[in-house]
């Protein structure tokens, strides 16, 4: 999705659900919006299907089935064609372009669009599209009270949300499909507290459904089936899709237990395109119900991913089970109060000889004992299906903090049936807002290390299946990865006599390794520790061997850029989601050789820049190049002052492709450098702002001269805030009785309340000498833009797409080489001060000490008192 579209779907969202705050709980604003969005999809899929089905015929959908003049048998065949290969059919006056007309004709009632969404399903019934249709819009409940008490209210209310969902643009068939699970995922963050704790359980945030779909997709371009046994709102299913390389799922297999998230389930599958042929899906309980069985046998997946509910009551606990073929073969059942295993259980059951399968179990299911520990054991002794053991950062998920691990699991194991891989990441993570998630970089540490099977200190290992067992197959993961050692070493010797141990000396040997006659040129032997030969800073950047070392990573730099600008700016008509793995696997081969550059560091630059490049290609594909030179009003909601209702306004304009900023940066520098600093001047006048409100004592608030004061305190209205009317009057009343404003003494109230008038002065002079400037550079950006030459237009994408990533990687080798000099100045400071010296300068101080209190004269007891100190302090 386009950050345009996804811009304009939060700022849509936000609107609707401030429209229906005050009607009803923050949770069910989704049913309504999400219902509406895909009421949307279906309606505008279904007129662009079936124009192109008809455009040999010369006449479109609408036409076909309103039209008195069309042959009766051809409505017909066009029906049955809708119905077989869309599965339902909807009216043409019920499409949603007539909805949206007949709201703006003031035809359109609430009662319409019950009529609407009642024929849609209502032609489902009796044919194979019904089970992937039925009750799907139960949820946007059109006659709840809730909703309004009157028809009128309720028609108003929907019309509002049907309105901002049409002034949504969808520009293409993708972006179409990822709205639904984009509008959810922004309506869990907006009402976390509500929909959100009740949401959370059916929502894989998108980076850990990446994860997941990678590690089961290595090396597969295409797989006959994938199923997940707790659907959710199908993000896990869909996301594995995305990631074969083919793209190709031949089939989609779910259940989800909670009804409201079910229908979620097959909207999201529907407006990503999955034909309902093309899913079966069941509204039902996994653990007690196995629905995955066709013509008497159990369906076996190729892959499978799932994200169960944390130690949830296991609903299959009862002895009964034990007759269930899937908890059978393990002899026992996992506990009730904590059925993660019996997921794993039942993922294992169905899985294909060549499955894989890939579930988020909380830590515990890893080293509880009891039955748990019978079916690990079953689970690895018995299948050795257990391929690799993940450890995630906390705080990744809605509703909860505690951290997660990835179980991954293999039918097929390909000569590593003797170990399991495990793998401790639960560092990589970036925190964003109240949650900690995984960045790009972050996946692919992990996905590399599973694919290469790679032992890394710290991070992973590869563990012999006897070492497993030795330990009573408790999979804990500290058990078998080692942390870092983070506790800072110190050396006694040094602490007292002075100079750089040789164990931290020794530590950095690494860059020494890289960097023949650095160590000599820095350190000194001197007896028992070392000692640093003069400035750091100098000595290192002076070295060959690192300047040699920067100037190589330069080249490399260089060559990339040169490698990105191809693929990208000359090759930009083939630029694909491949294009990314050229582009990513070049730079790991270029900087394999490089030492102290994380190459995952460097592919984080990669990715970023490419999250923007992947939405403008599609965009450029679909209008040209010359949406490049595309500008569109900035739309913002803003609160009104009295109503605090929420409206839409224009706060200036921003490029469909290209920010304005990097247009002014190439063709408007002057213009943009004055824009600049009259920026930085408001910045500077709202600190100095802030700085004197800061200032004001509770007795200034309190000041009134002729009647006026500066402050309004009301606690019943629970205000505490500036009288900017009574603040001018105030001074005004000041500079009339005493004929100036600069002689007050600054410890004085008066100075502080004139200060405080300047610096509003001030702001507001900056502010309109910054607006001045935004009129005068807007229309001189825009006219840059409208003649822009399809060149320049390239131009600016190499700067829009290359620079970021070339940028972002260009300083990696010159960081390296200053954490070095970090570490030697570092080192030098910890040892900086001997023992010696502090126990002499201790020593002196103590004797001054004692010479004054030899001084001091009092009476007879005090004079005595003092002299047992200075005995004390001489060590007598």
């Amino acid at each position: 999705m386009s950050a345009n579209t996804s811009r304009k779907l939060a700022q849509q969202i936000w609107s609707i659900a401030n429209d229906l705050r005050g009607n009803m709980d923050a949770s069910k604003f989704k049913d309504y919006i999400l219902g509406v969005i895909f009421y949307r999809y279906l309606s505008t899929h279904t007129e662009k299907y079936m124009n192109d089905v008809l455009k040999n015929d010369g006449i479109t959908y609408r036409e076909a089935l309103s039209s008195p003049d069309v042959d009766p048998e051809f409505v017909q065949e066009v029906r049955a064609w809708a119905l077989e290969n869309l599965g339902y059919v909807i009216e043409p006056d019920m499409l949603f372009d007539s909805l949206v007309e007949q709201i703006r004709n003031k035809t359109f009632t609430v009662e319409t669009f019950e009529r609407a969404v009642t024929q849609l399903t209502g032609s489902t019934i009796g044919r194979k599209s019904e089970v992937a249709f039925s009750n799907l819009f139960d949820a946007m409940d059109l006659r709840d009270s809730d909703l309004g008490k009157e028809v009128s209210d309720r028609t108003d209310l929907i019309s509002k949300v049907i309105l901002k969902i049409h002034d949504t643009p969808f520009a293409s068939a993708s972006e179409a499909g990822d709205v639904l699970g984009t509008a959810y995922m922004y309506l869990i963050g907006l009402f976390q507290s509500n929909a959100g704790k009740k949401g959370g359980e059916f929502f894989t945030p998108t980076p850990v459904s990446t994860l997941l779909a990678q590690l089961t997709t290595i090396g597969l371009t295409e797989v006959g089936n994938v199923s997940d046994g707790c659907a959710g709102s199908g993000s896990l299913l869909l996301e594995v899709a995305r990631h074969l390389r083919h793209g190709k799922v031949s089939h989609y297999y779910a259940q989800e237990k909670n009804g409201a998230t079910f229908n979620l389930l097959r909207m999201n599958l529907i407006m990503h395109g999955i034909d309902y042929q093309r899913f079966t899906v069941f509204n039902d309980d996994t653990l007690i119900h196995d629905n995955f069985y066709e013509n008497g046998k159990p369906v076996l997946f190729d892959v499978q991913v799932e994200n169960p509910p944390y130690s949830a009551q296991n609903t299959a606990s009862d002895e009964a089970y034990l007759d269930d073929p899937r908890y059978r073969a393990a002899g026992c059942l996992a506990p009730s109060t904590k059925a993660d295993l019996a997921f794993v259980e039942s993922i294992v059951y169905h899985m294909a000889d060549d499955g894989r399968a890939a579930i988020l179990l909380p830590h515990g299911a890893l080293f509880r004992g009891g039955t748990e520990l019978e079916i690990r054991k079953y689970l690895i002794e018995r299948l050795n299906v257990v391929d690799a053991i993940i450890g995630l950062p906390a705080n990744m998920f809605h509703g909860t903090g505690i951290p997660v691990c990835v179980l991954l699991l293999k039918k097929n194991r390909n000569g590593h049936s003797g170990n399991i891989l495990f793998v401790d990441a639960a560092g990589c993570f970036v925190k964003e807002g109240k949650n900690n998630t995984l960045r790009a970089c972050d996946i692919k540490r992990i996905v590399d290390c599973v694919r290469n099977r790679a032992d890394i200190p710290c991070f992973s290992r590869k563990v012999a299946l006897s070492e497993i067992q030795e330990n009573g197959y408790n999979l804990n993961i500290p058990r078998y990865v080692e942390a870092p050692d983070t506790a800072e070493p110190w050396d006694v010797y040094s602490l007292i006599e002075g100079g750089l141990p040789d164990a931290e000396v020794a530590a950095l040997r690494p860059y020494f390794d890289a960097f023949p006659g650095l160590k000599e040129e820095l350190f000194e032997h001197r007896g028992h520790a070392y000692g640093l030969r003069g400035d750091a800073r100098h000595i290192v950047w002076d070295n060959e061997a690192v300047k040699s070392y920067v100037n190589g990573y330069d080249g490399i730099v260089s060559s990339l850029k040169t490698s990105a600008t191809r693929a990208l700016i000359d090759g930009m008509d083939s630029v694909t989601e491949d294009t990314e793995d050229v582009l990513a696997n070049e730079l790991f081969d270029d900087l394999e050789d490089v030492s102290f550059v994380d190459r995952y560091d460097a592919y984080q630059r990669l990715d970023d820049a490419w999250q923007e490049i992947a939405s403008d290609v599609d965009v450029i594909k679909t209008e040209g190049i010359g949406s490049v030179r595309v500008y569109e009003p900035n739309m913002v909601l803003k609160k009104k002052q009295k109503s605090k209702e929420l409206v839409e306004e224009q706060d200036g304009w921003i490029g469909r492709i290209i920010p304005l900023e990097l247009v002014q940066e190439t063709y408007l520098a002057e213009d943009l450098k004055e824009l600049k600093e009259l920026n930085a001047s408001c910045e500077t006048a709202q600190t100095e702002l802030d700085e004197a409100l800061e200032a004001l004592t509770d007795e200034d608030k309190q000041f009134e001269f002729d009647g006026n004061g500066i402050w309004d305190t009301d606690e019943d209205k629970g205000e505490d805030k500036l009288n900017v009317k009574g603040l001018n009057a105030v001074v005004k009343g000041l500079n009339r009785s005493y004929g100036r404003l600069d002689g007050f003494d600054e410890d004085s109230t008066e100075y502080r309340i004139v200060t405080l008038h300047q610096a509003r002065a001030s702001l507001s002079t900056a502010k309109r000498n910054r607006t001045k400037a935004l009129k005068l550079i807007e229309p001189k950006t825009m006219s840059v833009m409208d003649g822009l030459s399809d060149d320049e237009c390239v131009r600016l994408l190499e700067r829009k797409w290359i620079d970021p990533y070339i940028n972002g990687i260009a300083p990696l080798a010159r960081n390296a080489v200053d954490e070095l000099v970090r570490k030697v100045e570092s080192l030098q400071d910890k040892y900086a001060v001997t023992g010696m010296e502090e126990a002499n300068e201790i020593s002196a101080l103590e004797t001054e000490l004692s010479n004054t209190l030899g001084k001091l004269h009092g009476s007879e007891t005090d004079e005595a008192g003092c002299a047992m100190w200075a005995d004390f302090l001489r060590g007598e």
